[in-house]
């Protein structure tokens, strides 16, 4: 047992509670997306009641916004007030009289749409309920998550206008510089012109000089005409993660979590040892006691001592940050049992959240590069003619590639982390919900090792296309190659999420008797 293992913090705790000065409901309208976290601490006190007003006004006035945002994208150039105004107008027309003329199908898929986006919102509480979840009931942790996610409703009135404006300015663009330079129309062959007559030598030239035109507008065209879908796309990833950002602080913020009194237990079975002295051992298992109740029980990560609120560097010489972090990692992946035991329930901080999210920059630079490497070994066959062409425009679809690729595993772990938490706990009756988090944070490493494995995998696969293991399969098994080849794939990558899961489960059922 080394001195990470046994080391007990002496710093004071900081205490979780909310902010007294209380805010109204509707201040979260302007200052969720603007200050969530303050906004989260000076609303803790807002009913599920209230904060699914301020929602569905929140609803309304983004349908509103989005009805403005389509009459402007359709007003015609010259956009003036009057010319917007009128198209708003003949918008909102043609709204109400389709709901005017349409059936009961109509109406009940308009319903449905609506409940479906709802049911979403709290689908999505469910997700990050682990990102801020105390020791409490469950259903505390999911109220605080419900009420986080639909006071952060009004987020969607900014993000809407940061995907609008750029949507409807480009659109524009490039409808008028089309407008003002139309492309020659395509050359007609004369009919029944035999190769080598005058009619044929004419057709040639005309095409020659269509495609000098074609050329020379290409190369006055600006560049983001090319690209304004993609554009657009990473305006609408940049949003997306502006809003998970902010929802993400709301519910992580600090909040009044009255403590459970719990009769004290052996970590290692369960066994009630309240008349049991510190030199005994556990009747049920014979594990000491002392290692469940004394003062180096539950000591806390490695990480959380060294990065965390305590920052103890004084009890450790020889280690450091990156120590810290590697020591967990490995930890979590050979040994997460040991891991579990070293958790702390009730103040286990924000250290290992943020250790989670240091993982998400290096997953968003390596999941676009077996994509990319794929695409340059195709060439031509994908439309790219040079490396340079290559790097314009993986150097718009790459950041998407890599954002949507970390916001999957980033709700993955949370998915992972509320399930498991509820899972383990329902036998103690207890919410294990902070262990299971600061499991699938300290497994942070294992989401970046199994990203590189699924890239690399997927380069091998590609480039083993015409291997004889396809070829046969296709041939006697009768089953597709392209099939063979994604199963090959997607086969490991099954697996890898399996023992995830179990890792996962691990370290939270050791914590699941957990006294402090």
């Amino acid at each position: 047992m080394t001195e990470f293992d046994t080391v007990q913090s002496t710093a004071p705790e900081r205490s979780a509670t909310a902010d007294r000065r209380r805010w109204s409901a509707l201040l979260a309208l302007v200052t969720s997306w603007l200050m969530p976290a303050k906004t989260a601490r000076r609303t803790a006190h807002v009913s599920l009641k209230e904060a699914y007003l301020v929602h569905l006004l929140a609803a309304v006035l983004a349908v509103i916004l989005i009805v403005v945002l389509i009459g402007w994208g359709e007003t015609h150039p010259p956009v003036t007030l009057r010319n917007f105004l009128i198209r708003v107008s003949i918008v909102v027309e043609g709204i109400i009289a389709e709901f005017l003329k349409s059936d009961k199908w109509f109406v009940l898929g308009v319903l449905g749409t609506a409940l479906a986006i709802e049911l979403g919102f709290v689908a999505l509480a469910f997700i990050i309920m682990s990102w801020g979840a105390g020791d409490e009931p469950v259903r505390a942790s999911f109220r605080h998550a419900v009420v986080r996610t639909w006071l952060q409703t009004a987020h969607v009135l900014p993000v809407i206008l940061l995907v609008g404006v750029p949507a409807v300015t480009l659109t524009h663009a490039r409808q008028n510089w089309y407008a003002a330079n139309p492309w020659p129309p395509w050359p007609q062959p004369a009919a029944n012109s035999p190769p080598g007559s005058q009619a044929s030598s004419d057709y040639d030239e005309a095409m020659r000089e269509y495609e000098e035109k074609i050329a020379k507008l290409r190369e006055s065209r600006p560049w983001f005409i090319d690209y304004v879908q993609w554009i657009i796309t990473d305006v609408v990833t940049l949003a997306g993660m502006w809003f998970l950002w902010a929802l993400f602080r709301s519910v992580a913020a600090a909040r009044s979590v009255p403590p459970i009194a719990r009769p004290p237990t052996c970590d290692a079975c369960g066994y009630n040892l309240t008349t049991m002295p510190m030199d005994s051992r556990c009747p049920e298992c014979g594990e000491a006691v002392v290692l469940s109740l004394g003062p180096n029980a539950r000591p806390g990560t490695v990480w959380e001592y060294t990065c965390g609120t305590d920052r103890l560097w004084h009890r450790f010489p020889t280690g450091g940050r990156w120590v810290a972090w590697w020591r967990c990692s490995v930890e979590a992946i050979r040994s997460p049992a040991k891991l579990g035991r070293k958790l702390r329930h009730a103040t286990p901080g924000a250290a290992h959240r943020r250790l989670w999210l240091i993982h998400l920059p290096i997953i968003f630079l390596l999941a676009p590069l077996s994509v990319i490497t794929i695409a340059l070994l195709e060439g031509r066959n994908v439309g790219i003619s040079s490396p340079g062409e290559a790097i314009r425009i993986f150097g718009v679809i790459a950041p998407t590639l890599g954002t949507m690729t970390a916001t999957i595993l980033l709700f993955l772990g949370l998915l992972t982390a509320s399930v498991m938490g509820i899972a383990l706990g329902l036998r103690q009756k207890r919410n294990l919900i902070p262990y299971s988090m600061q499991m699938v944070s300290y497994l942070g490493g294992y989401f970046v090792i199994w990203v590189a494995f699924a890239g690399a995998l997927g380069v091998g696969v590609y480039l083993m296309d015409d291997d004889y293991w396809f070829v046969a399969c296709e041939s006697l098994l009768g089953i597709d190659r392209d099939l063979v080849m994604f199963l090959t794939w997607f086969v490991p990558n099954c697996v890898w999420g399996i023992w995830y899961l179990v890792l996962v489960a691990r370290g939270t059922a050791a914590a699941r008797n957990a006294n402090r």
